[in-house]
């Protein structure tokens, strides 16, 4: 039988789903809007991009660590 879901645990669904969310966004943003930014900003974008997937992957991690 599975344990009922905390409240943190339901605070770190909601923030990976909107996380994801600005994820899809950036990522067409940059595929899309790319002629319109300064090569600078594209790369803070870039970087910013990079570290968002990063801190997904982590929520993901704990995420899979409330079955165990």
């Amino acid at each position: 039988m599975s344990k009922p879901i905390q409240a943190y645990q339901t605070r770190v669904l909601l923030e990976k789903a909107d996380l994801d969310g600005k994820i899809s966004s950036l990522s067409f943003f940059l595929i899309s809007k790319s002629g319109d930014v300064d090569k600078a900003e594209l790369d803070r974008l870039d970087v910013q991009l990079r570290i968002m997937r990063a801190y997904s992957g982590i929520l993901k991690a704990r995420i899979e660590a409330f079955a165990s």
